[in-house]
């Protein structure tokens, strides 16, 4: 349900609506005991949108004005709310397996989804992939994407241990072989922040982190989300991503790019300067056409042919085509503050 195109594609939508319809019949019939119309008690506005007795949109040869959903004629004549749950020190039990009684407030809530797990063993949620819909102005149809090339680079955060420790004179440390806490030359270059993170996020000890990538149209509808998969061991990491957007044709395709990680840390984007080919910070919003040179490739293929040489025996990267990267250092600073320098860190 979250986007307004196809929130009614979800089944749960109209039971949904249903139960805030119902929430609010009940704070009308509150304003009723309070001797209150609400039919009546329309909100002052000066927006000649909400005006009162503005035509409703969508509602063809229907004359319904705003002030109408307001209307008694609803609850009287086509529908009424059944009582919700109750429970109480002589009732507790709320009538239902799917909800309990919060004895605390005397309220029947629902049960958390936890409560009805099997706990049969599953798929890690890191290791499933992304399904895109593929959809531009409600439309779906891949062949009106294209695919851009994205390099992340991803320090490793301090906060994070493994079980491979380093071991010296017979002890091991308690720390991992891969901290740079082991290696001053290291520690001397690269600077990890502080990466905020939340209770419930579970850190999996494997070493793999994905970092997605989203794509907002800026003037086209429609979004897509990939990742990257780095191995966050190692001081220093980084992977490649093939990310759909728009096929700009013969105009100009905006959209702006989005990196997190897992814990949904924001990266810093920075995009290649046309005339020096050097990388500074920027927004991570790019305007891409048809103009050479080619800031896509027409399909996912036509990305991963470009990227590699196969002129040898075995192929061998270039980075020629890559236009954004995002560097994930988790810095407490503003994501998109395009003066930043390494300097101010």
């Amino acid at each position: 349900m979250g986007r307004l195109r196809s929130a009614a594609e979800d089944p749960l939508f109209f039971s949904y609506h249903a139960f805030i319809d119902c929430i609010w019949e009940k704070f009308r019939i509150q304003q009723m005991l309070n001797g209150i119309d609400p039919s009546k008690d329309y909100p002052n506005t000066n927006d000649p949108l909400q005006h009162p007795y503005r035509l409703m949109d969508g509602f063809i040869h229907q004359n319904y004005t705003n002030i109408d959903g307001y209307s008694h004629h609803f609850t009287r004549d086509i529908y009424t709310c059944q009582e919700f749950p109750t429970c109480s020190p002589e009732y507790p039990d709320c009538g239902s397996f799917w909800l309990f009684c919060d004895q605390t407030k005397w309220v029947c809530i629902s049960k958390s989804y936890k409560e009805h797990l099997n706990h049969l063993d599953s798929t890690p949620v890191v290791l499933n992939t992304v399904q895109n819909r593929f959809e531009i102005n409600g439309r779906a149809d891949m062949d009106a994407w294209v695919y851009l090339t994205v390099k992340v680079y991803v320090t490793r955060p301090p906060t994070v241990n493994f079980k491979s420790y380093a071991i010296r004179d017979g002890k091991a440390s308690s720390t991992d072989v891969f901290s740079a806490s082991h290696y001053q030359i290291m520690s001397d270059k690269i600077h990890p922040g502080n990466p905020k993170s939340y209770s419930r996020r579970r850190f999996n000890g494997s070493g793999m982190e994905k970092i997605f990538i989203q794509t907002d149209g800026l003037n086209y509808d429609g979004t897509s989300l990939e990742y990257a998969i780095i191995d966050e061991r190692f001081a220093m990491a980084e992977a490649i991503t093939y990310v759909p957007v728009k096929n700009p044709g013969y105009g100009v395709t905006k959209v702006l790019l989005t990196a997190f990680d897992s814990g949904g840390r924001l990266c810093r984007p920075f995009c290649k300067r046309p005339d020096t080919g050097e990388f500074e910070p920027c927004s991570g919003a790019v305007a891409i056409d048809s103009t050479s040179p080619l800031m896509f490739g027409d399909t996912y293929a036509d990305n991963i042919l470009s990227r590699y040489e196969f002129k040898q025996e075995f192929p061998y990267s270039q980075d020629g085509g890559i236009f954004i990267i995002y560097y994930c250092d988790f810095q407490e600073v503003w994501p998109w503050d395009m003066s930043w320098s390494k300097d101010s860190c």
